[in-house]
């Protein structure tokens, strides 16, 4: 089906399919994976950076502490149906370099120790990201405008922080591009770095996030990005684990070969979306209105395969697009109908696939 004024309905089965067969590794890719080995490989040789042992001027025992206003340490906003913990993290005693721009710490470091080590390293600023929130709920990583409507929810959590954690990595390539163009190639490292943080807890679910960085995101072979999370974190992924995690990042690719994008181009206040479509008559799910396109619009993934019916509800009343394909019912009622084809095949090359578009869907600002 091509583009229809209302209803605009991509279906690429065939797109899997190719993605499924062996590719020549791109020379850039090689270089990349070359520079993260020897980054990773240096910033090993460092040794822990140990934070002062009392608390911050003003700190309160017992309550989470915050930066202060004066700090340049800023927390990394998440997705937004990210969960709350149930407790604060405990305070970290040390911050482990893995990357220039990447540390990792297990707890939350207080105001001195995020100042201390943003003074050490001559960090302009330091964001700060919350990986335990990622463990505590099933995150989808997705944003608002795009919504996964499968049978099983996905991506899992620990996609979702790998995909964040990867996003961030583009994000600091980009940072330090533009650094050395202000300030030229002999400057010292990134003036941007991020901080992982988590709960002790929490470091199975941390070394499998970041054996998916590097095997999925990066292309390091597995033998390899297992022996660095295990020295890194203190454990390895489990292999059952690791082997249903490239399993759903399969799962996820054949589901966004079946994506449909929906746009209400006709006005109103609100717009959502009933029907076979989004799991039943009763489910409402609400479009984003886009002021670029100047329409409504909600993009959906993990479409089963077959005929689905759906209705519109505009500002309370329930709408049908005509410009789109219509059904009657039984009863006289009008309703949207789109068909959804099958999907693509599996593989490794797929999962692949699917851990850089988890890193594309990830929008965390």
């Amino acid at each position: 089906m091509g583009a229809l004024h209302g209803l605009r309905l991509t279906c690429t089965a065939g797109y899997a399919d190719v993605a499924a067969r062996p590719a020549a590794v791109s020379p850039c890719r090689v270089d990349r994976l070359q520079t993260v080995k020897a980054e990773l490989a240096h910033c090993r040789s460092f040794p822990p950076l140990l934070l002062p042992s009392h608390a911050s001027p003003g700190h309160i025992p017992g309550r989470d502490p915050q930066p202060s206003p004066a700090s340049n340490a800023v927390p990394f906003p998440g997705p937004a149906d990210m969960p709350s913990l149930p407790g604060p993290l405990p305070r970290a005693d040390a911050i482990r370099q893995l990357l220039p721009w990447l540390f990792l710490a297990a707890g939350r470091p207080d105001d001195r120790g995020l100042e201390a080590l943003a003074t050490q390293h001559a960090l302009s600023t330091l964001r700060t990201l919350d990986l335990s929130r990622f463990a505590e709920g099933s995150v989808s990583g997705l944003p608002p405008h795009v919504r996964w409507v499968g049978s099983d929810k996905a991506p899992c959590p620990t996609i979702a922080a790998s995909a964040a954690l990867a996003r961030l990595a583009v994000r600091a390539e980009l940072e330090r591009k533009r650094g050395h163009d202000a300030r030229g190639p002999d400057s010292a490292g990134p003036t941007d770095a991020v901080l992982a943080m988590h709960h002790p807890r929490h470091a199975p679910f941390v070394s499998e996030a970041l054996w998916l960085v590097l095997q999925y995101h990066w292309g390091m072979p597995a033998p390899e990005a297992i022996e660095i999370v295990s020295d890194i974190c203190g454990c390895a992924p489990i292999p059952a684990q690791a082997s249903a995690t490239a399993l759903e990042l399969e799962r996820f690719v054949r589901g966004w070969s079946r994506r449909v994008t929906l746009a209400w181009p006709y006005g109103g206040a609100s717009v959502e979306v009933v029907g076979d479509l989004v799991g039943g008559w009763h489910c409402r799910v609400p479009l984003q209105y886009n002021s670029w396109r100047r329409e409504w619009r909600l993009q959906l993934l993990g479409l089963a395969p077959g005929l689905h019916r759906f209705k519109f509800i505009v500002d309370g009343r329930w709408c049908a697009d005509v410009h789109a394909p219509l059904e009657h019912d039984f009863w006289g009622n009008a309703n949207n109908v789109l068909r959804v084809g099958e999907g693509g095949r599996g593989g490794d090359a797929v999962a692949t696939l699917g851990a850089a578009l988890l890193s594309f869907y990830c929008k965390l600002r």
